[in-house]
């Protein structure tokens, strides 16, 4: 008798603390590229396990998810999209397979920029208010790099915050200090950026793949695109390139991982300016625009 009490005793403790790690588990989230990473986790903080659908290598603008991958996101209870073409498809899917997955896009009320006009003589602009670029428009086309701008973070990282509430409610006090916390440094980060800018507004900058658009908008800068329909410049056209940066006092080229980086290298050596890697897909967007801000504070003498 002694034994069987003590055996259901050991029982109801084993229950017990399963019930208790089982509430504990953290919340498990996807996002769909790693710049909304570090926000969910940050926001989060230890009742969330965040994961990115895709890493910081890979281009969004051809990224192909496998079966395996869809079938992942099953085990999230929130994903969190940014307006990225890909999602489109990943989304539908899931709510097909996954109906009890919420997906929030947390782009959701931002307000989109046209993306980059190329002109038929192989120049690249992007429409940027305050300075009209010609060119010969291929279709009606935004701006999908939100997330590389301090207030569009910060409107994103709002968005989350209201999704995570609703489904960690206990957690609501800390998901809020966290946000605010949050919020305080990007807006700190956006004034010292502003202040290390003002002297640059207007100048002009080069990117291999045009990502910088909003980062543009929120100095006051130039971003001009270094490929061409999404290719690398011919010959020709990198010579028109060559002329246009040279002409616009152009020093800074950035370029990414996911793009090749011989006609960005070879424009730099012409022009004299200066090639910086810079990964938009980063897990740090706020890291990534310091390293642009970096970047152009040092050219301010050469201007």
């Amino acid at each position: 008798m002694v034994r069987r009490c003590l055996a259901g005793l050991f029982g109801l403790v084993f229950v017990l603390a399963g019930l208790r790690a089982a509430a504990a588990e953290p919340l498990r989230l996807t996002v769909s590229i790693p710049p909304l990473q570090g926000l969910a986790a940050r926001l989060g903080g230890e009742g969330v396990a965040v994961s990115s659908f895709m890493n910081e290598t890979q281009d969004p603008h051809a990224f192909s998810p496998s079966p395996r991958a869809v079938a992942s996101l099953g085990r999230s209870a929130l994903l969190f999209t940014v307006g990225i073409d890909f999602e489109a498809a990943v989304c539908e899917k899931i709510r097909q397979a996954f109906p009890g997955v919420e997906i929030v896009d947390v782009s959701a009320g931002l307000s989109r920029s046209p993306g980059v006009a190329c002109s038929e003589d192989g120049h690249a602009g992007e429409a940027h208010a305050g300075h009209d670029h010609a060119g010969h428009d291929h279709g009606e086309v935004s701006d999908p790099h939100l997330w590389l701008s301090v207030p569009n973070l910060l409107h994103m990282a709002g968005r989350m915050a209201e999704a995570l509430e609703r489904r960690l409610p206990e957690q609501r006090q800390a998901i809020a200090a966290n946000l605010a916390a949050l919020r305080q440094e990007f807006e700190a980060a956006h004034a010292d950026y502003g202040r290390r800018l003002e002297g640059l507004r207007g100048a002009v900058f080069y990117v291999y793949h045009p990502s910088f658009g909003y980062f543009a908008r929120d100095y006051g800068l130039v971003q001009q695109a270094v490929e061409i329909d999404g290719k690398s410049p011919s010959p020709r056209q990198l010579s028109a390139l060559i002329a246009q940066a040279s002409a616009a006092k152009v020093r800074v080229i950035v370029v990414q991982p996911q793009f090749p980086q011989r006609s960005a290298q070879i424009l730099s050596e012409r022009i004299g300016g200066q090639v910086i890697a810079i990964n938009p897909l980063s897990a740090d967007p706020l890291g990534a625009m310091g390293q642009a801000v970096a970047a152009l504070e040092r050219t301010r003498g050469a201007r």
